[in-house]
């Protein structure tokens, strides 16, 4: 049982909402004994039979993005049912929003940029990668037909969805590759969603914007010009992981381990079957073209997704990096990631039958 839901957090207070999932034990009634003067027998009671108890889940996604694809077909394919899990699924626009969610207790779990989670983590969160699904940098910048090349963006503002999410970072980085001081020789715009951004880009507001691959797409596909591909740019990176506080996967380790087993045989399905998996993406983001569909589970099949799920050093030492200053001086990578449960599944062989029988 899931539902979409659109969290909405008025005047910045969010508000904590717990949910509590228990399951009944059902026995059958005892068989009267049997008398003394009874020609034979009753027949025996059939076993008790206990219905087995679902975990609940609150889980959310940050983006329509074709990134979540393998987690929405975690829950449209059944396989959260399967394994376990009564799944509440919900929307809630921007990684860094969706942290916020976290540590109010509105969710128990996430997917969403890595980053996010250790630039809070820094600030002395709970936040805890468990999973990474996505190893790279997964946007692109775009930009009117009129700019060919990085110069002629001084002077232009630029768009973002929000400041510390995944395309406010992936700008900074490609500014400064091209020898650009985001703060002083562009102008970087908080515009909002992903859906803003493109409207902003329509509308002339913004000479460029970074976006993940199928609003990006799009925008090609209207005669916009797609600059660089950030993926291009050779760094590791938690472009999309299964976060949660430590806390829960300490007190809920069952939850997670039945949910990474669903996102597993979601990854499994995500590479195996690209006519279900581009259906997928269309129901969640309403994208009708099915060229951008099908460019995008290209771009991620060939490029972006991280089929092992492991979180690496070298992924988490690249945000640690963009931190600069704000870096705390003893930070170390492996304390904002936590491989043990997606090692499970590799030493049980789980994820290379996901792979091997979608």
């Amino acid at each position: 049982m899931h539902r979409h839901i659109l969290l909405v957090f008025l005047g910045g207070s969010l508000w904590l909402a717990a949910t509590a999932c228990s399951a009944a034990d059902r026995s059958a009634a005892p068989a009267p004994a049997p008398t003394a003067r009874a020609a034979a027998p009753a027949a025996p009671a059939a076993p008790a039979t206990a219905a087995p108890e679902r975990i609940h889940l609150r889980h959310a996604y940050s983006a329509l993005s074709t990134t979540n694809a393998p987690y929405w077909i975690a829950d449209d394919a059944g396989y959260l049912a399967e394994e376990g899990l009564d799944a509440e699924l919900s929307f809630i626009p921007a990684s860094t929003t969706l942290v916020q969610a976290l540590l109010a207790g509105e969710v128990d779990s996430g997917n969403l940029a890595g980053g996010a989670s250790v630039q809070a983590a820094v600030n002395g969160a709970d936040t805890v990668i468990l999973a990474t699904s996505v190893g790279t940098l997964y946007t692109q910048f775009v930009t009117t037909p009129a700019i060919t090349a990085p110069e002629q963006l001084r002077g232009q503002s630029v768009g973002v969805n929000r400041f510390g999410t995944i395309s406010d970072f992936t700008a900074r980085l490609f500014l400064r590759a091209w020898g650009l001081d985001p703060a002083t020789d562009v102008t970087l715009v908080q515009v909002g969603g992903q859906a803003q951004v493109v409207g902003a880009m329509q509308s002339g507001a913004i000479g460029g914007m970074v976006s993940p691959d199928l609003q990006s797409l799009e925008l090609r596909r209207l005669g916009y010009r797609e600059l660089a591909d950030a993926a291009d740019l050779g760094y590791e990176y938690p472009g999309q992981s299964l976060v949660t506080l430590r806390r829960f996967a300490a007190d809920h380790p069952e939850a997670v381990r039945h949910y990474l087993r669903a996102l597993a045989r979601g990854m499994g399905r995500f590479f195996a079957d690209k006519a279900y998996s581009v259906d997928v993406v269309q129901r969640h983001t309403g994208i009708d073209s099915v060229e951008v569909l099908g460019d995008s589970w290209e771009l991620h099949t060939r490029r972006y997704a991280q089929r092992s799920l492991l979180t690496t050093d070298a992924a988490i030492r690249t945000v640690l990096d963009e931190l600069g200053d704000a870096r705390p001086p003893d930070a170390r990578p492996e304390q904002y990631y936590d491989n043990r449960f997606v090692q499970e599944l590799h030493d049980s062989g789980f994820l290379e039958r996901a792979y091997a029988s979608p």
